[in-house]
């Protein structure tokens, strides 16, 4: 099942007696449209947050009387759901989704076993039913990527790239962010925040991992360095950490800002080219620029990626390469 993710965004405008009014985002103006072409093509059912929601998002006595909760409970921006939003969209939208599914799924299977059994000499359904193969890609080149063996390491597993004496050195320690209200909605390990968190600037926390494993069966001939880190909005804490290869493999280096002036805490992602080589190491140093007045940084993960730029890529290409489709 496929859960279809809309962008409640408004912008501001002036009616016609000159006042000013908040427009919606168009119900048609989504990304789910192209959301739904994949879930159509393969046949995947899918579930619309815009269907759901649009009629109410922009009605806070609405929204309320349906759900009790208002919209800045619910969305911590214009896309992404709150920890009241998760539970809604999970242990709702999506709950509700897969007990319809199956219901009707049930509902079938019963009728062909009492069919089965009435008609047993006569059915050779098992025998003659229709083999349907699988569609052609709607992106081939991103299809080709799948099939590839890309690397991704984070939450307990990404504990063992890191280089432990860099992480000794300059006091890098293993950190959970996890809170009590984020277990209320989430209680899976898979939902504990964790990473190496350190605070000062010039600390360097070096990272080893294989570029040259990631292998892919089409002409993604180049691999993308990806750092994840968390980005927070507390003020005089988060700083900005650069990304460097210092020995086996090369890249262009780059940094990453820990600081965003959203409510909540967000998980960030930084890429850079990277060449092959089977002990690439790579090292993460917070610098002495901030734009929250703070030198904190909390590295949670790395990934290596296959890409290309060689290849003309369609929209839908692009969109797939970049896990967006």
């Amino acid at each position: 099942m496929s859960l279809a993710i809309f962008a409640f965004y408004s912008h501001a405008g002036t009616a016609q007696n000159g006042k000013n009014i908040t427009i919606p985002t168009p119900y048609y103006n989504t990304g789910e449209d192209m959301h739904a072409v994949l879930a159509r093509r393969y046949g995947v059912p899918m579930v619309s947050v815009r269907d759901a929601l649009y009629n109410m998002m922009w009605d806070e006595s609405a929204l309320r009387s349906a759900l009790g909760y208002g919209r800045k409970h619910i969305m911590k921006d214009d896309i992404h759901p709150a920890f009241v939003g998760h539970d809604l969209y999970g242990r709702g939208l999506v709950a509700w989704a897969m007990r319809y599914i199956l219901t009707r799924e049930l509902t079938v299977l019963s009728s062909t076993a009492v069919n089965n059994n009435n008609n047993n000499k006569n059915n050779n359904f098992g025998k003659n039913s229709l083999q349907l193969s699988l569609p052609s890609p709607v992106s081939p080149i991103a299809a080709r990527e799948a099939d590839g063996d890309t690397f991704c390491a984070e939450g307990a597993w990404f504990q063992k790239y890191v280089v432990k004496s860099s992480a000794a050195k300059d006091g890098w320690q293993w950190f959970d962010e996890t809170t009590p209200i984020n277990l209320k909605y989430c209680d899976h390990f898979n939902c504990h925040r964790l990473g190496y968190m350190a605070n000062g600037a010039g600390k360097s926390l070096d990272i080893q991992v294989a570029t040259n494993n990631v292998t892919t069966q089409s002409r993604l001939e180049k691999r993308a360095l990806v750092i994840f880190f968390t980005r927070s909005p507390s003020k005089d804490q988060m700083g900005i950490a650069r990304v460097s290869c210092i020995s086996g493999c090369s890249c262009s280096p780059i940094e990453l800002d820990g600081y965003n002036d959203d409510f909540y805490a967000t998980l960030g992602a930084g890429s850079t080219s990277v060449t092959a080589h089977p002990q690439c190491l790579v090292r993460v140093t917070i610098l002495d620029k901030s734009n929250s007045g703070g030198h904190m940084f909390k590295v949670d993960g790395v990934a290596v990626v296959p890409y290309t730029d060689s290849n003309p890529l369609t929209p839908i290409d692009k969109l797939a390469l970049q896990g967006l489709a």
